[in-house]
């Protein structure tokens, strides 16, 4: 038998987005009850969370695509020897 503590320390997969859990779901807007999506992405199928769970990639894309723009422009003019305004690290070779 597992005792409490133990119990107590298993994580419970919950929906990142309306905290549902597989054995208490959701109701979905056409009445029936959502499904878990049992993925890395923690996340259950009520259209809400889906919207959430693209809309949370976007930014995270987004964020990337623009720490990647600026580091390319850092190299960049560090390669042609410009300090940029805002690096106090720049020592020119």
């Amino acid at each position: 038998m597992i005792s409490p503590r133990a119990l107590a320390k298993v994580p419970v997969q919950r929906c990142r987005f309306c905290d549902c859990t597989p054995e208490d779901p959701c109701k979905l807007p056409n009445g029936d009850e959502c499904a878990y999506m049992t993925s890395r992405a923690n996340r259950c199928n009520k259209p809400s969370c889906i919207l959430a769970f693209e809309a949370e990639r976007r930014r995270e894309w987004r964020e990337e695509t623009q720490r990647l723009k600026r580091q390319r422009l850092l190299r960049d003019l560090r390669r042609r020897g410009k300090q940029p305004k805002h690096d106090k690290k720049w020592r020119p070779e």
